[in-house]
């Protein structure tokens, strides 16, 4: 997907990648450059953080593994 730097610099993200992702106008992204890649990593709301944490955790007492993690 090809996108076009405008002369201040600005990039418009198409709007199926804003779907994808849950992007809304004022999200916050972090931009960081690999080789000759830009990457940009949406930042997650507190709120989605905290719900993320969550889902992790669930899923690792749900492993088969996680019973033998002594908690001690």
């Amino acid at each position: 997907m090809e996108v076009v730097v405008d002369e201040e610099g600005r990039v418009r993200l198409p709007k199926e990648l804003m779907e994808k992702l849950g992007l809304t106008s004022g999200s916050r992204l972090r931009a960081s450059v690999k080789g000759r890649r830009i990457i940009l990593t949406k930042l997650l709301e507190p709120e989605e953080y905290v719900r993320y944490v969550h889902e992790v955790a669930e899923q690792v007492r749900r492993s088969k593994w996680a019973s033998s993690i002594p908690l001690s």
